[in-house]
């Protein structure tokens, strides 16, 4: 197989590199040579501080405006990461109008495509943004992909219909693009008559097999967590209902004292309770670990009302079943069709909750579990890209 030059542009430039985006050009990075895209992204500072600041994206605008174009390798990954100007219109939107500022971002990020397929001789462009960020641009010789990790919520009427006819353009310049769920995969065929494929969220399970026990027990020691029960939420703020935390904490005080409330990857606006442990941000390279020490993983995200939830495929879910791990979710349309024996879909009922927590303690992991989620690791995954490329 002939290696191909590929520039990476994720929907994403978070610190974590735990996106759909970075596990993806990782996986791609195996085979070909990847260029990775990074900018400032306003939404760093909520990741370490739990919240930004006007003043802060404004800064993050002018920073990822002004950066001059790097290249540099991580040993951690298997692509190299280019730093260069990107224009997002987390700032410029609420002054000049959503959509107005999406075109104009667009416009300048064309011409930086352009740059970088010319400046480092790119002969495929994947498009891992859905061209939310980037626009497709038309080269002799260049392969085009594109893939949309979550579905979204239909902006206001005048929005949606100049976003449709964008992004329907754009799309049918691809040779696959690839969505999260095969239900996402039919919407989306509907609205832009065109065909999606399915592509799975993934994590490399190898890694989850080969961590040994004394790296695991360590961390629960250096937690003082030894002999207690973990429940762990691990990601985003934005995807987590922190009411109905408080409340489960409140419950689970007095129902099950030997339990501890693990929030990883997102600030707790709860400074006096007892019961739950909040570490705001982590190596990379350790966030498997930390799904590892869990005994059991919860997904209550705040709005089952929006598209973008409900029809997720949350891969912190398949991170604790490759850790072969328990998860209590509320509901989502994506489970709801699969029912993994794992997997516990319950209502925001924190009683409901507690009682699948007792009977969880005495559960044990079943190996025949393991067949039903090998789709989801990123080596059987990437078999279909790879075949594209």
């Amino acid at each position: 197989m002939k290696k191909r030059k590929i520039l990476f542009l994720p929907a994403d430039s978070l610190p974590l590199f735990t996106t759909r985006s970075h596990y993806l050009a990782n996986e791609i990075g195996k085979y070909h040579f990847v260029y990775l895209l990074r900018w400032s992204d306003p939404r760093t500072k909520g990741w370490i501080k739990g919240k930004y600041s006007k003043l802060d994206s404004f800064f993050s605008f002018i920073k990822s405006l002004c950066s001059p174009v790097k290249i540099y390798k991580n040993s951690q990954f298997k692509f190299k990461i280019i730093y260069s100007p990107v224009m997002s219109n987390a700032f410029i939107g609420k002054l000049l109008g959503r959509l107005r500022a999406r075109k104009i971002a667009r416009k300048f990020n064309k011409r930086v495509i352009k740059f970088l397929v010319k400046k480092f001789s790119i002969n495929t462009i994947f498009y891992a943004d859905g061209f939310y960020y980037f626009p497709f641009i038309e080269k002799r010789g260049v392969k085009i992909f594109g893939d949309i990790q979550d579905d979204f919520d239909e902006p206001n009427e005048d929005i949606m219909k100049e976003e449709i006819k964008y992004f329907s353009k754009c799309f049918s310049k691809c040779k696959k693009i690839y969505v999260v769920t095969p239900f996402i995969a039919e919407r989306f065929s509907s609205i832009y008559n065109l065909d999606f494929e399915w592509l799975p969220n993934g994590v490399d399970f190898e890694k989850y097999k080969n961590t040994p026990q004394k790296r695991i027990d360590k961390i629960k020691k250096s937690m003082n967590l030894e002999n207690k029960y973990i429940i762990s939420y691990i990601g985003s703020s934005s995807h987590l209902d922190w009411k109905f935390v408080q409340l489960l904490s409140y419950t689970l005080y007095e129902e099950l004292p030997d339990a501890i409330l693990l929030i990883i990857g997102s600030k707790s606006p709860f400074k006096s309770l007892k019961n739950i442990i909040n570490i705001n941000f982590i190596s990379p390279q350790d966030v498997h670990l930390y799904f590892l020490i869990s005994d059991v993983g919860i997904f209550c995200p705040p709005n089952l009302n929006s598209k973008f939830i409900f029809h997720s495929l949350p891969l912190k879910i398949i991170h604790y079943s490759a850790a072969k791990k328990f998860v209590i979710s509320f509901p989502i349309k994506w489970l709801e069709e699969n029912l993994f024996p794992n997997i516990r879909i319950l209502p925001p009922d924190t009683e409901k909750w507690v009682i699948e927590l007792k009977n969880l303690k005495s559960q044990k992991w079943q190996k025949e579990w393991d067949k039903m989620w090998e789709r989801y690791d990123w080596k059987n995954i990437i078999k279909a890209v790879l075949k594209e490329i």
